[in-house]
């Protein structure tokens, strides 16, 4: 597994930090799966960009396991 290169920087460096970030984004937002073909997703920073992430990955198809 490749070690967090930009920890601290571009996202927190604690994964408790960084989880309560992600959810920031999250919030508010209908999760709920749509036809998809394709998506751009912005990766600017999760302040900068993360709410429109966010959009994008909420309407995406679970990936099967």
């Amino acid at each position: 597994m490749r070690q967090p290169a930009v920890a601290g920087q571009f996202y927190p460096l604690r994964s408790e930090n960084l989880e309560k970030e992600l959810n920031q984004c999250f919030e508010g937002l209908e999760i709920r799966e749509r036809n998809v073909l394709g998506a751009v997703c912005p990766h600017a920073g999760y302040v900068y960009s993360g709410k429109v992430a966010a959009h994008v990955y909420a309407v995406l198809p679970k990936a099967d396991t």
